[in-house]
């Protein structure tokens, strides 16, 4: 049996390992009580924003990959081999 395809972009951690693992077991723990409507408000506030409050496409990646990638389950080493096939 796969696992189904599902895009993954390159990206860059800004924010130290500690908090992003922090940031994905509250994720986690939010899932699991069923307050999908606060996961959505954490994951909105790790976009990158305009002066406007607009999601700012053009900024630098943000660590909301970091936050997907750990709600998928992945460690460092995989993030890593996910990283290079992509580059």
């Amino acid at each position: 049996m796969s696992a189904p395809c599902f895009p993954i972009r390159r990206i860059s951690f800004s924010a130290p390992e500690d908090e992003r693992r922090r940031r994905a077991e509250e994720l986690k723990g939010l899932c699991a009580a069923g307050q999908f409507e606060k996961v959505l408000e954490v994951v909105d506030g790790c976009l990158p924003k305009d002066a406007a409050g607009e999601l700012d496409a053009e900024a630098e990646k943000s660590d909301f990959d970091a936050i997907v990638y750990r709600l998928y389950g992945l460690s460092e080493a995989e993030i890593a081999i996910v990283d290079e096939s992509l580059s």
